[in-house]
């Protein structure tokens, strides 16, 4: 195991894919960046980290209109979709 995080116990951080599943799941009928901070549990600097990483993967979109919220494209809901079932398997 690679950087020894795995192995940290109930505090260890969140794999990748956690995170992901997070912010697409909030995201589903549209949020802010706060409201997906919150719910994700990350900070600012790393959640914006991800919404880029997101939007550039068309998993995750920008609406700007009198607010700026991000919603889960239909790829990110594929994508919840093919997780959910690979984690039953698990």
């Amino acid at each position: 195991m690679g950087s020894g995080e795995e192995e940290r116990g109930p505090e260890r951080r969140r794999d990748y894919m956690r995170v992901v599943e997070a912010i697409l799941t909030t995201a589903l009928n549209g949020a802010s960046k706060t409201h997906i901070v919150y719910r994700a549990n990350l900070n600012f600097k790393i959640c914006q980290r991800y919404l880029k990483d997101l939007e550039s993967k068309g998993l995750l979109m920008c609406i700007e209109d009198s607010a700026k919220r991000y919603t889960t494209t239909e790829k990110g809901s594929e994508f919840l979709d093919q997780y959910s079932k690979i984690k039953e398997l698990l």
